[in-house]
């Protein structure tokens, strides 16, 4: 577990390289990726710099930072203001590389719209992943409760992903969790973590 403090850290440069790893995997020569890359686009030049050729949508719900991106990009991206949900919903089985970076909590709406995406917008043989913000939940005693958990933690790391592997199974049968890695802040809360899945 390594100390998460902004998009710069080493450990979140670990993540991209982490997700970057994996795309060989795919045996794709042109992948196509949907991505939230902020305003750094770190992750993107990584792809690009290996897969010259990759097709990245990126998309950003936050009409003042689009704007202020959009006449700079530093790379070859197609970039578009609005909700990637809403993007995958309207482009099913079209990426090979989903990573939503979404950075917020667990709430009802980021659960709902998770597993609305494992059952209908995966393609065959990709990579979903998505980053959550892991503490401030204000959901949090609604979640322990109606799923019967420990604490948040218990379904943070346990139950909703076993839950969203059961979802996403029903439409896909070998949708797998890979990897949760886990950022600590000062030994105690986990403020950031990534959720990496294959459906293969």
């Amino acid at each position: 577990m390594g100390k998460f403090t902004q998009h710069a850290s080493q450990e979140k440069q670990k993540t991209r390289q982490y997700i970057l790893d994996q795309i060989p995997k795919l045996k794709k020569r042109k992948p196509k990726l949907l991505t939230l890359p902020a305003d750094n686009f770190i992750f993107e030049q990584m792809v690009l710099k290996r897969y010259p050729n990759a097709v990245i949508d990126c998309m950003e719900i936050d009409r003042v930072l689009y704007r202020q991106v959009i006449n700079k990009l530093p790379c070859k991206v197609n970039y578009e203001c609005g909700d990637i949900f809403d993007k995958l919903q309207a482009n099913p089985n079209t990426y090979d590389v989903i990573w939503l970076d979404l950075c917020g909590n667990l709430s009802t709406s980021n659960l709902y719209n998770l597993i609305s995406a494992v059952q209908t917008s995966l393609k065959k043989n990709c990579i979903f992943a998505f980053t959550l913000n892991s503490h401030r939940e204000q959901r949090g005693k609604i979640f322990t409760k109606m799923y019967n958990c420990i604490s948040i933690n218990h379904f943070r790391f346990d139950v909703f992903p076993k839950m969203l592997v059961k979802m996403g199974r029903m439409i896909h049968p070998k949708f797998s969790l890979q990897k949760i890695i886990k950022y600590q802040n000062n030994g105690t809360n986990v403020p950031m973590s990534l959720y990496l899945f294959t459906n293969s």
